[in-house]
């Protein structure tokens, strides 16, 4: 069966199953297929992870740098800015015209700066951070990377823990 068919499937399979938060503690352990103090086997989870993909979201491809930067000038205010600016040059005021497009680009300028900058913060610490998740596997506590949790896991929690992924409460 191909990819494409097999997700379709697992969607299909999805839309007619209650959600899990819906389900007695019971009916949600059944439906995942795994022992509620125990957890999964090893075997099990490594399956499960070449089945369902790690548990990290998709990135989604870039934008080019030329389509971010227009996009600074989207906002409503930029707009009502570069309509003041044509205005003014209709009117015959070029000065004025220049002086708002001015504005218009050196504020899209600074922008794209910024946000450009903060891609580049926020991708450097998805780099340095590698959040790990205790789960219960085989009847042990084990640390795992969270990329690692698959439906059916156990996870560990105490005071302070981290949520790692979506889960249902036992």
């Amino acid at each position: 069966m191909s990819l494409k068919k097999t997700k379709n499937a697992m969607a299909q399979a999805k839309k007619s199953q209650p959600f899990l938060y819906q389900l007695s503690v019971d009916q949600a352990v059944l439906s995942l297929k795994t022992h509620p103090e125990n957890g999964l086997s090893a075997r099990e989870a490594e399956n499960r992870i070449g089945f369902y993909g790690p548990n990290e979201l998709q990135e989604t491809a870039r934008r080019s740098i030329v389509l971010r930067f227009l996009d600074q000038f989207k906002d409503l205010m930029i707009v009502v800015l570069i309509v003041a600016a044509l205005l003014a040059y209709y009117l015959g005021d070029s000065r004025g015209g220049t002086i708002l497009l001015v504005i218009v680009f050196a504020n899209s300028v600074i922008g794209f700066y910024q946000e450009f900058k903060a891609e580049r913060i926020l991708d450097s610490l998805k780099k340095m951070v590698k959040a790990n998740a205790t789960v219960i596997r085989d009847g042990l506590k084990k640390e795992i990377p969270e990329a690692q949790l698959v439906p059916g896991d156990l996870i560990y929690l105490q005071e302070g823990s981290a949520i790692p992924a979506d889960c249902r409460l036992i």
